[in-house]
């Protein structure tokens, strides 16, 4: 299900490593620090949105699953897994 997720900001790399390490890919997880007190209003992004999808994709949901709590993650993902199966991806 996580390969289905095209971008994971992580405030920390220890929040990084733990997506890895339950099967999110390598390549789509970034290090964004604290979005929340961290980012300045009207600052550039951390990363090159361009290389998050290909142009030609329309943008879809976005699900933020922020500030989680110890078993607040199971029933986030069966969420997820809900809205992701009556929501197909936008050709």
């Amino acid at each position: 299900m996580l390969s289905e997720v095209d971008l994971f900001l992580a405030q920390t790399a220890d929040d990084a490593q733990r997506l890895r390490e339950i099967g999110a890919p390598t390549e789509r997880v970034r290090v964004s620090g604290n979005l929340k007190f961290d980012v300045r209003p009207n600052a550039l992004p951390a990363f090159d949105q361009r290389d998050c999808a290909p142009q030609s994709v329309k943008i879809g949901q976005i699900i933020v699953c922020g500030s989680t709590a110890e078993g607040e993650e199971e029933p986030l993902m069966a969420a997820f897994k809900a809205s992701s199966c009556n929501s197909p991806r936008p050709s």
